[in-house]
């Protein structure tokens, strides 16, 4: 998946888990769950990619460098999640 940026694809996360809960809801074929999960997924890696490349941990008013913050909508734990998600081989 080629996107922009990390408001492109948080955008495209945020898509998919409402329709993910659509079909949950609706009890949807497993086999459309399941490309539904799948794209989450890659989504998620393509963001935890993104992250480990652009974000620096840090506190900005102790450093003398630029210190990236996370994306508005990311959370810490989901930061984490998904750059270690990104850090596992993929059959794709």
């Amino acid at each position: 998946m080629q996107t922009n940026g990390p408001e492109e694809m948080l955008d495209i996360y945020s898509k998919l888990s409402t329709v993910e809960t659509y079909y949950k809801k609706r009890q949807a074929e497993l086999v459309d769950s399941n490309l539904l999960v799948a794209q989450r997924l890659r989504t998620e890696r393509s963001l935890g990619e993104w992250l480990a490349a652009n974000v620096k941990a840090g506190n900005p008013q102790l450093s003398h460098r630029t210190i990236i913050g996370l994306p508005d909508g990311v959370t810490p734990d989901k930061s984490s999640r998904w750059q270690r998600l990104s850090q596992v081989d993929s059959n794709d």
